[in-house]
């Protein structure tokens, strides 16, 4: 069993996407899969997923096709696909630390939950790669703490800001609600309460990409409705 899958689902992101599977690329795959779930793209994503799968990552990835069903069926998909004991979702716009992975790949035999933190761009001039070095410095946290550093918003309930055990997940019934938007916050705080042995990692993994039109920035009237959301549809 591999340790890590990286869980993407993919709709209309062409134009950035291949800043991200250049970084992919550089990952030590024996330990490692990568899957993604393209939700129907109509720009050429699907295309430029199986190029790049054939001609630089020599058969290495999984691609789901499915029609268009929403990022919470792309993550369902995911998880069902998935065969490793942790699980990562990633969203294809963003960018991710590769060497600051490495530290975080070597500790999760210690914990069901990491949650990290992550900075905000929206040109790649922006990053500042060298900005944290890498430290072991990924410390324990009490469920009660996690959730405190939760409601102060010094952690956020993106799926992205946490990698968590399979398990959490498939032993809990922890999908994300089809049709629903702000779907993070009718899983985070139950993958939160189901583990055990918790670890935070206080520097940047993600570097998350300001798109304007994206969800988060466009809250309409479901909004309430669905932050409301409480049960996990079977």
């Amino acid at each position: 069993m591999k340790k890590l899958s990286l869980i993407m689902p993919v709709y209309n992101v062409k134009s950035e996407l291949m800043e991200l599977l250049f970084q992919l690329k550089g990952l030590d795959l024996k330990d490692i899969e990568i899957i993604f779930i393209d939700d129907g793209s109509t720009d050429g994503s699907a295309e430029l997923l199986e190029s790049f799968n054939e001609s630089v990552m020599h058969g290495n990835m999984t691609i789901i096709s499915q029609c268009n069903k929403g990022v919470s069926a792309a993550r369902n998909a995911g998880l069902i696909e998935s065969t490793a004991e942790f699980i990562w979702f990633i969203d294809p716009d963003d960018l991710i630390n590769i060497d600051l992975l490495g530290v975080v790949f070597d500790s999760l035999d210690k914990y069901d939950l990491i949650q990290f933190s992550y900075d905000r761009f929206s040109q790649l001039g922006d990053i500042e790669w060298e900005k944290h070095i890498p430290s072991k410095n990924i410390t324990s946290l009490t469920k009660n703490n996690l959730f405190k550093k939760l409601a102060t918003e010094e952690v956020e309930d993106y799926p992205w800001a946490h990698i968590a055990k399979k398990s959490l997940y498939v032993d809990n019934n922890l999908i994300f609600p089809v049709g629903r938007k702000y779907e993070d916050m009718a899983t985070t705080y139950k993958l939160f309460q189901s583990a055990e042995k918790i670890g935070y990692f206080n520097v940047p993994l993600v570097y998350y990409r300001q798109r304007e039109g994206s969800t988060v920035h466009t809250p309409t009237n479901q909004y309430l409705d669905d932050c409301s959301y409480d049960e996990i549809p079977d």
